[in-house]
């Protein structure tokens, strides 16, 4: 299969999962959308670097992980003068507060822990226990050994009970 036919049915692929890598990661829904298409469009122009059509995956994901990391910086840079850090977090999506159900309570809980959480745990977590993946596929996904994958997420696991233990001393 040509390179330009691997990237137009890794498009349909992918496209899901790539809108849930970024609104898991705090992007303003409007923005969203736009993002997805830049990384498609990154990979469409560079089409020609991807050196292992079998990696077609882990190779669209690290384009989208350095689409984040521009826009974040970006967004920064642009709203740095003109809000406070407060005004700043009531832009970012975040997840919807439910007090009835103590389901609702857990996961919110989860959830703010989970944002607590440093890049590289975060993005293990989410891909294993939201997205379902498994440690292959996120070893792929992110360009990591699945020893190393092994590790972020039972680092990402013992520093959100830490976290959680703390929270629950104050």
């Amino acid at each position: 299969m040509d390179i330009e036919h691997l990237l137009s049915d890794a498009f349909e692929e992918f496209k899901s999962m790539l809108t849930g890598y970024f609104v898991s990661n705090k992007v303003k829904i409007h923005d969203v959308e736009d993002l997805v298409n830049d990384t498609f469009t990154l990979a469409w122009k560079y089409r020609n670097t991807l050196k292992d059509k079998d990696k077609v995956k882990s190779w669209i994901f690290s384009i989208a992980k350095n689409v984040l990391v521009g826009y974040k910086r970006e967004f920064a840079r642009r709203r740095r003068k003109e809000i406070t850090l407060d005004e700043y977090n009531e832009d970012m999506v975040e997840a919807p507060m439910v007090e009835d159900d103590p389901y609702d309570e857990d996961v919110n809980l989860v959830l703010d822990l989970v944002n607590k959480l440093p890049s590289k745990y975060k993005d293990v977590f989410i891909l294993f226990y939201v997205d379902q993946k498994s440690i292959s596929e996120i070893s792929e996904i992110l360009g990591i050994s699945e020893e190393n994958c092994k590790v972020r997420l039972f680092r990402a696991r013992k520093r959100m009970m830490d976290i959680l233990g703390k929270e629950n001393e104050a």
